[in-house]
């Protein structure tokens, strides 16, 4: 009996069988079904904007150096749903063989804010796990999907070509692409050793309120576990510790907490002070910056002007949190009055009694008073908080530059237009982060979340280049930044409307404590992405992580080529063709890290966006200096036979 003559029920269960197996079997050449795309990982990706193209899939191609992470992007497609996707990587072969276990495959989440309003959102976070199916994007009629490849390269691997493959399957169909590796003989330092100082503040009132754990809980530590292996990861530098309540971070209670000890007395408590300092330093290694959270205005202004006069320092009454034993319950308190005895006491508890929990973990040079911002504390009360420490440093976040306020020095200035930093075309001058014994981080409030990804990969070094134009021409000598800082680790939306909607992250929480134009909303709230079971990394987390990694070599080389002895030993000649390499990278970072004209005169030359380029003339340079000196890590910031500057014009 011939199909035809099937009755309508069988001829249609027939057709279905036979479109099924269509969809089943793997794509003939040029049928539509299962592809995959090369995909820059310095461009945001919609699934709505996506278009496939006829464009023959080259070959990943990763430059790196050895013990470091390098990442490439690959986009498969499909006109149906993909389902069961798997992803395998290959072993890389080459002078060694490169474990495909060194080969991590993540899967990007469409949860980026969308470009426009009738598209689906950016690719940002970057899940362990592929999803269950990846359906069909209704603006460009197909099923998208991100693939991240990350190599972590192993700290012995031989330096040469590898290669391996990447192979995606879903629905009985499939696709490969190569992967090739080129490893150089050098080796990038291990992120908690990194140059670049990074300053992400953690929330972790966001993580428990995200998932609704108890604050210090074991489930919520594990949390914080995954979020700090991120961080630690991208050579995260810092760590907030909240003494006082209702901050601008919008923590309800404080980190250290009081309670009565057997005598009745009032005491602090630093058992979850330990706890998070556990978890942060084993992914963080010895933390440079450890801001204990002291101090908040009356009322934060909404902008700089007049940061500084007499109206603009004021002392908010502390408002810490009490610890009852017997409920284990949380309660509001209020401390002593600024200036009286009971107020010197009680800081001096606090000061005294984070002191061994500080020394036992090797932080003791790491503590720093905070924190001040556009609007800044009396001496007043900078005298109580600070009473029984030899020489206290405090740490600010403003837009103004600040090394020195009441007094008291400041061991960390985080500072935004009022930087007085140039960004310049380096034939007018050049920058030198390691030179510079003071930690100063440029704030860029100019980000957004979903701001360019060459941005966010050259930010960092950007910075670390920028120099005063001015100082250089008054004494030779310039102050310099050492990287980023006031940048929102995890501030996801978990405040709740009337309705149970999200609608704000904690930094919205306490309109007194808004801080004006440095609310964490105004910049990057979150770094890092929010997934089913943890703190997840994005795209821009990566952009971050390996503009940092590849300052690292940039450092390497400027110190090879700046101090006086090891530029000997390489000769002038090397010396010079390293210099002009760093000069034609200076220029691409700077045309593509964000500001587009140069800060001073007005101009930027144009350098063309080639970041495999660069980055194979960088790590080459690297191994051929590494090579010469006989060693690939420079401890030395300054240089004994320095010609002294130039005397200052009149």
């Amino acid at each position: 009996m011939q199909a035809s003559q099937l009755p309508c029920r069988s001829r249609l269960a027939i057709l279905a069988a036979l479109a099924l197996a269509a969809l089943a079997r793997p794509a003939a050449a040029g049928e539509e079904g299962l592809r995959a795309y090369n995909q820059s990982p310095l461009s945001h990706l919609s699934p709505g904007e996506f278009k496939a193209a006829g464009a023959e899939l080259k070959p990943l191609t990763i430059v790196g150096a050895r013990n470091g992470v390098f990442a490439e992007a690959l986009v498969i497609s499909s006109p149906a749903a993909i389902s069961k996707l798997s992803v395998k990587a290959s072993e890389l072969k080459g002078p060694g063989v490169i474990p495909a276990g060194a080969v991590q495959v993540l899967y990007g989440v469409a949860d980026g804010a969308p470009a426009k309003r009738d598209l689906s959102g950016l690719f940002d976070s970057l899940e362990e796990t592929p999803p269950a199916e990846v359906p069909v994007d209704k603006k460009s009629g197909l099923a998208v999907q991100l693939l991240w490849i990350r190599v972590r390269v192993p700290a012995d691997a031989k330096p040469g070509d590898y290669q391996g493959t990447i192979a995606a399957s879903a629905g009985g169909q499939s696709v490969e692409a190569a992967l090739k590796l080129k490893v150089f003989d050098w080796t990038v330092s291990d992120p908690r050793d990194w140059s670049a100082r990074m300053d992400i503040i953690e929330s972790p009132e966001s993580v428990a309120l995200a998932y609704d754990v108890e604050l210090w809980s074991e489930k919520h530590l594990a949390l914080l576990d995954k979020t700090f292996a991120i961080l630690g990861e991208m050579g995260q530098k810092t760590l907030y510790l909240t003494a006082i309540r209702r901050t601008h971070f919008g923590n309800e209670h404080a980190l250290v907490r009081w309670c009565r000890d057997e005598k009745g007395e009032l005491q602090p408590d630093f058992a979850n002070v330990e706890k998070y300092l556990e978890v942060a330093s084993k992914h963080l290694g010895k933390i440079p910056g450890v801001i204990l959270y002291c101090w908040e205005p009356i009322k934060a202004e909404g902008h700089a002007g007049g940061a500084g006069e007499a109206s603009r320092s004021t002392d908010k009454p502390v408002q810490y949190s009490f610890w009852d034993r017997e409920k284990n319950a949380l309660k509001e308190r209020t401390g002593p009055d600024w200036g009286t005895p009971e107020s010197k006491a009680f800081w001096k508890k606090v000061t005294d009694g984070i002191a061994p929990v500080l020394d036992k973990r090797g932080l003791k040079d790491s503590l720093l008073l905070g924190l001040v911002g556009d609007d800044r504390p009396t001496k007043q009360a900078m005298d109580d908080i600070g009473n029984a420490l030899a020489n206290p440093r405090w740490a600010i976040h403003s837009h103004f530059y600040c090394l020195e306020w009441r007094g008291y020095k400041m061991g960390m200035s985080i500072a935004l237009w009022g930087i007085h930093l140039n960004i310049t075309d380096p034939a007018k001058g050049r920058g030198f982060s390691w030179k510079s014994d003071f930690w100063l981080s440029y704030y860029p409030r100019e980000f957004t979340m979903s701001s360019p990804l060459p941005e966010y990969r050259y930010k960092m070094e950007m910075w670390m280049g920028a120099c005063s134009l001015f100082e250089l021409g008054q004494t030779g000598k310039s102050r310099y930044a050492k990287g980023l800082g006031r940048i929102g680790g995890d501030f996801w939306k978990v405040l709740k409307d009337a309705r149970g909607n999200l609608r704000g992250t904690l930094a919205d929480r306490y309109p007194e404590a808004h801080w004006g134009q440095l609310n964490l909303n105004y910049c990057i709230p979150s770094i890092l992405g929010k997934g089913k079971d943890g703190a997840l990394r994005t795209v821009r987390s990566e952009a971050f992580r390996e503009g940092s990694q590849d300052a690292e070599a940039r450092v390497f080389l400027e110190k090879a080529t700046e101090i006086h002895k090891y530029r000997q030993k390489l000769g002038e000649e090397l010396a010079g063709k390293v210099r002009a390499l760093l000069d034609e990278r200076i220029r691409m970072i700077n045309r593509w890290g964000g500001p587009r004209e140069d800060q001073k005169s007005g101009s930027l030359g144009e350098a063309a966006l080639d970041p495999k380029s660069h980055n194979q003339k960088l790590y080459a340079a690297a191994e051929e200096v590494a090579g010469k000196l006989g060693t690939g890590r420079i401890e030395e910031s300054e240089d004994p036979d320095a010609p002294p500057p130039p005397p200052k014009k009149k």
